[in-house]
Order: structure tokens, then C-alpha cells, then sequence
């Protein structure tokens, strides 16, 4: 199953994902994405969707940004649903 998101920010930035653009992810849970993959990650406290890249620590879940101008992201494994994995990005300047 394949899905897509609209990217809304700069977060992200120095991997080439820029504010416009779509992303294409496969769905995924948190057991079957690695570290460095950048996924969708729902943040139940906040109720949001954000694209980060993945780390799992022994302290918990990272998701890192691609911009020095945000900060990293700590949760626990139960405080945030891994949607899906980055497959594509579709990139419409007009």
C-alpha cells in the first residue's frame, strides 16, 4: 500500500524535500523501518503528522530533521505511530 503527503515546511530541506513538494511513502509500522529511513510519523500527543528521518536509540525514538534550524524530536515508541516509509518525491514547479 502507497500513499501520499503533502510536505508543508522546511524541515527537511537538506534532503531535498522541499515546501510543495508530494511525497510517496509505503505503509510501514515502527518494527520495519531502519535507522536513517525517513518516514511519516504521527505524534499522538500533538496530533500531527510530521517527516522526519528515523532513529531508534535505547532512550527511544528520534526523528531527526534535515534543517539546523529545528530541533530533534525524542518520543517514546508508544507515543508515536510510524505511517509509512519515503518511496519518491514529486516535485511540480511551475
Amino acid at each position: 500500500d502507497v500513499f501520499a503527503l503533502h510536505v508543508e515546511g522546511d524541515s527537511m530541506r537538506d534532503a531535498m524535500l522541499t515546501d510543495g513538494d508530494i511525497v510517496i511513502l509505503q505503509k510501514t509500522s515502527i518494527g520495519q523501518v531502519k535507522n536513517g529511513d525517513i518516514v511519516a510519523a504521527w505524534i499522538i500527543d500533538t496530533q500531527e503528522t510530521t517527516l522526519k528521518r528515523f532513529e531508534k536509540t535505547k532512550r527511544g525514538i528520534s526523528l531527526r530533521p534535515e534543517n539546523p534550524d529545528y530541533d530533534i524530536i525524542y518520543l517514546q515508541p508508544d507515543e508515536v505511530d510510524i505511517q509509512g516509509k519515503l518511496l519518491a518525491v514529486l516535485r511540480f514547479r511551475y
